[in-house]
């Protein structure tokens, strides 16, 4: 895909504390959402949640094309915006497809590209004026992924993953990732080093916790009920893993499942 190589700059226009319009200063299709952490007096339908709880108000907006807004908001707060180079965006509104000097669709790009890092070029011509250019392409993702499956080594006496720079870790994120069937098992104490799916295994606790360990509770819901607690029962029989569960218990007998990852 070809870029332009101009600065998009972007102005937003409020009216009583709301968005009510996004200008930018190229032809560029661009979708923008402003996010608003204040969410008192908004109706839960319009309340969206982050996947660390965060709430917010999500409001959405298409673009509109004003340079000369764009240039003088900006030129006012004492910035001056390059203008657009014309001949750079009429070549991105035709996808690159005609000469950015005669206008021909008669070009021709060399298929091998000069990568560097994130970016790249290739080398267009035109048959008609015989002008030459390259074209600029940016890395902006990957497609058709044929993954081979991946597994990593667990240990449960060590209470980790194997890394190979590390030794063994307690999350899965840091160990070493390997194709199936890799010959290299590290020892453990125990031996009882296996293969896990990398997809399946879970993040170990930094600390191991039994029946009748004192711990203290971090009440998700607010900190309400935070306090110390003794554990009671283990359903897995151990707690290994980060959303391993157990029942505590306060001074007052109440008791409360949580997850291991809850307990300090």
């Amino acid at each position: 895909m070809t870029i332009n190589t101009n600065e998009i700059r972007l102005v937003i226009r409020l009216e009583g504390g709301l968005a009510h319009a996004v200008y930018v200063n190229c032809s560029t299709p661009i979708r923008v959402v402003i996010q608003d952490l204040d969410v008192e007096g908004a109706d839960a339908d319009e309340i969206a949640v982050l996947e660390d709880d965060t709430e917010f108000v999500g409001i959405m907006h298409s673009t509109i094309e004003n340079a000369e807004l764009v240039s003088s908001v900006f030129k006012a707060l004492g910035e001056d915006v390059p203008a657009i180079d014309k001949q750079q965006a009429n070549y991105l509104v035709q996808h690159g497809q005609c000469c950015p000097n005669c206008g021909s669709r008669d070009i021709e790009a060399n298929v091998v590209l000069d990568a560097d890092g994130l970016t790249a070029k290739g080398q267009v011509g035109c048959s008609n004026c015989d002008s030459t250019w390259k074209d600029q392409y940016r890395l902006i993702g990957f497609t058709d992924l044929d993954a081979t499956p991946l597994y990593v080594i667990r240990s449960v006496s060590e209470r980790g993953y194997w890394s190979n720079d590390k030794g063994w870790v307690l999350d899965v994120a840091s160990a070493t990732k390997l194709p199936e069937n890799t010959a290299f098992v590290p020892n453990a104490s125990g031996k009882d080093a296996v293969y896990v799916d990398a997809k399946s295994a879970k993040d170990f606790l930094s600390n191991e916790l039994s029946i009748g360990d004192e711990v203290f509770w971090n009440d998700p819901d607010d900190r309400i009920s935070s306090g110390v607690y003794t554990i009671v029962d283990i359903p897995s029989g151990k707690l290994l893993h980060q959303d391993d569960i157990c029942t505590i218990k306060n001074a007052h007998d109440s008791e409360v499942e949580v997850f291991a990852h809850e307990l300090s």
